[in-house]
């Protein structure tokens, strides 16, 4: 595959051609505007190029070490740009009263963080001219040598007196040759060398040209480590004790090569990069063996099958995308070839509708199922993969769960590509081409809460002006009264609902600065990705909720147009300080004090608060992502994950500061979900209603009776055979 990405910005100075003059003595800030073109996510890093100074008396123009430092980013430089974001960066010019007047000229450049060496923009040249008494140049420049080196003795003390930084070793043992359409283990390794520890360790594997597929693997990992995509692999590593070894094995898969011609390679280098706090650096890998040679074997295996799984650690309730791939090595083909990838669902899991049009399940069997591929007739590119991709849904904790597939060949005419396909369709009357598994265990990084008297209090306590709050939600009842996160702040003689999201007044209700809106939505037990947008203007709130990032409805909308897609609230909030922010309860009054309430029963994960008030595309793309815990525009990120099972902390990968603590909620196993409903066990167990019965009920004019049954069930697994829930017997 390739990973070639586009890199573009527009960088414009605002005016677009400024003419700056400025004093000795003074300063000017010139501001930039600068838009993401590059169709995709992106995080970069702003610097200042200084290209050129005024000539002195002997015409040498004034070296850029000399003046450079007279310009100044005032944001943050470094940023994640979403897909069309625009953004700006002011650069200040402080100008002393010995600088030469003349004029300046620098640039704006961006360079991408993930991949620097390749990803760079960069603005037109802007000019500044200084104004003043003019200044001979060759005293400045010696003054400025001798500034510097003065700067650099004292960088090298602090170096040496100041406290280690970890440093890591990072290494890549890749294979020296691997098959076609067969899994090949790469190993990455990543040691702390230091006597402390290393914080917040994150090691990226970008899948190089040649591979169609790659899953990571962390042994005994009870939590999900690594997310995953076709383009990269990011394992979240968290600390690393003193001469701690931390090893990630990868699964790739090399892809169809000719085989014909020169032998195909896979190069090694430059795919796994590493960060540590506090060594803000990239860590490349030490890699030996810097490409892989790849081999087909059409004559033997002339089809290839290759089963790829989004991750290998799967959440609870999480939808999970399962990528199947053939292809024919051999490349003669005299007469056209449909496929059919059978496939079997892992004990545990569902399948997520819709499924694709050319794929159904069995008849009689949920777990199994066959998708018709298109045809490859004489004249198609035999070396490009057929591929077919579902969801399914994890819905129980598992360990190495195994997913099979097999792929059968027929050479008669197949169903059209947008067909579905017979559920009697005879696999025995097809050639069987291969087969492939892939194993999968299934993981809960939630945090529950019983309903009853489980809260947490987070560390973070203030109500900014603007911000973002998302969180992934798993309701266990739609019962109102129910708290997922809120802020508050204590008053003399009672408690202020600064912030409150929760199951009120029949549906999920917004609270901002104690006023409180409702959406017209249907409360739901299903799992839900959650994020309200606060956006103060003036003295009142602009409010949007998302679910799966997608706008909702308010019971009481605005007047039309006057806040498309949200709700305007009449109150704003002031940047101040809170009581400590909370999750799965509210604080009501009570006296002079404060007392527990409103008890959310259920599940959270995934809590995030942004400095920002975010788009839906920002909403949209990173909601199935985590995001990096050093991006600029994140106030505190809770994933909600143990430190520990037996830990109370509930840690932020932002700061410590914002820790929280658990009381009550538990990681694990769910709590109950359904209270005293009645369980049955599968065998043998069976309720008799003996005064239920058709024949006893009264019967209407036209001599029927109707009957309206209605009642909550809960399926423990998805059955495979034909399973009774109700029924009365012939008399």
């Amino acid at each position: 595959m390739s990973t070639d990405k586009k890199f573009e910005f527009l960088i414009t100075p605002e005016p677009r051609d400024p003419l700056v003059s400025v004093s000795q003595g003074n300063f000017v800030d010139i501001t930039f505007t600068v838009q993401n073109v590059s169709g995709r996510r992106v995080r970069v890093e702003a610097l200042i190029n200084a290209l050129q100074g005024p000539a002195g008396a002997d015409g040498i123009p004034l070296p850029a070490f000399a003046w450079q430092q007279r310009l100044q980013i005032l944001e943050e430089p470094e940023w994640v740009f979403g897909e069309d974001d625009v953004r700006t960066f002011s650069v200040r010019v402080t100008v002393p009263e010995y600088l030469a007047r003349g004029t300046y000229r620098f640039e704006l450049v961006l360079i991408g963080v993930e991949d620097p060496d390749h990803e760079y923009a960069a603005s037109d040249p802007v000019s500044f001219t200084v104004v003043g008494k003019a200044q001979d140049v060759r005293p400045f420049v010696l003054g400025g040598l001798v500034v510097l080196a003065a700067v650099i003795i004292l960088a090298v003390l602090v170096l040496i007196l100041a406290r280690p930084t970890p440093r890591l070793a990072v290494t890549l043992q890749a294979p020296a040759s691997a098959v076609v359409g067969e899994s090949t283990p790469y190993t990455i390794t990543v040691q702390n060398a230091r006597p402390i520890s290393a914080t917040n360790v994150i090691v990226e594997y970008r899948p190089p040209e040649g591979m169609v597929a790659a899953t990571a693997y962390i042994d005994n990992a009870r939590l999900r480590y690594c997310d995953e995509s076709l383009t990269l692999i990011r394992c979240d590593l968290g600390t690393l004790a003193p001469n701690q070894t931390a090893t990630i094995r990868v699964d790739g898969v090399a892809g169809p090569v000719a085989t014909t011609g020169a032998g195909a390679t896979i190069t090694n280098t430059n795919t796994v990069s590493t960060t540590v706090a506090l060594q803000p650096e990239v860590i490349p890998a030490e890699v030996a063996q810097e490409t892989t040679a790849v081999t087909v074997d059409a004559a033997n295996h002339p089809y290839s099958l290759v089963l790829d799984p989004e991750a290998s650690t799967a959440l609870v309730e999480e939808p999970l995308t399962v990528r199947l791939l053939a292809w024919r090595n051999a490349i003669t083909l005299t007469q056209p070839l449909s496929y059919t990838f059978a496939y079997t669902l892992p004990v545990g899991l569902r399948y997520q509708e819709p499924l694709p049009p050319t794929c159904s399940q069995l008849e009689g069997d949920y777990f199994k199922l066959e998708c018709q591929s298109l045809v490859r007739g004489p004249g198609s590119d035999l070396l490009a993969p057929l591929e077919i991709q579902f969801t399914v849904v994890p819905l129980e904790l598992a360990s190495a769960q195994k997913h099979q597939t097999s792929l059968w060949v027929s050479s008669a005419p197949a169903v059209e590509a947008a067909a579905v396909i017979s559920p009697t369709l005879a696999l025995d009357a097809m050639a069987y081409a291969g087969g492939a598994a892939s194993q999968i265990s299934i993981v809960d990084n939630s945090l529950y809460f019983d309903g009853q008297d489980d809260y947490v209090e987070l560390g973070y306590a203030q109500a900014p002006k603007s911000f973002t709050m998302e969180m992934w939600v798993q309701p266990y009842s739609t019962a109102d009264a129910q708290a997922m996160i809120g802020a508050h702040r204590q008053l003399e003689d009672s408690v202020q609902n600064m912030f409150l999201v929760g199951y009120y007044n029949g549906s999920l209700d917004v609270n901002v600065g104690g006023t409180n809106y409702t959406l017209d939505i249907d409360k739901t037990t299903r799992r839900f990705h959650l994020a309200v947008v606060v956006e103060g203007q003036g003295d009142t709130s602009r409010v949007t909720v998302y679910v799966n990032g997608a706008e909702q409805p308010w019971l009481e909308p605005d007047e039309e147009g006057a806040c498309p897609g949200c709700k305007i609230f009449p109150t704003v909030l002031d940047d101040g300080a809170t009581l400590p922010w909370v999750l799965g309860q509210d604080w009501d009054s009570f006296g002079s004090s404060r007392r527990t309430s409103d008890f959310f029963s259920g599940a959270l994960s995934e809590v995030r608060l942004w400095k920002t008030a975010r788009s839906r595309e920002q909403i949209r793309q990173g909601m199935d992502l985590r995001p990096r815990s050093d991006d600029r525009d994140l106030l505190a990120y809770w994933r909600l994950d143990p430190v520990t099972p037996q830990s109370l902390v509930i840690a932020d990968r932002v700061s410590p500061a914002n820790n929280g603590s658990r009381i009550e909620a538990q990681w694990g196993e769910p709590a109950p979900r359904y209270g005293t409903s009645l369980v049955f066990d599968g065998w043998d167990d069976v309720l008799v209603a003996d005064q239920l019965s058709l024949q006893k009920m009264q019967a209407g004019p036209d001599g029927k009776v109707e009957v309206t049954l209605a009642a909550w069930i809960y399926v423990e697994a998805v059955p495979s055979t034909e399973q009774w829930v109700l029924g009365s017997a012939a008399p």
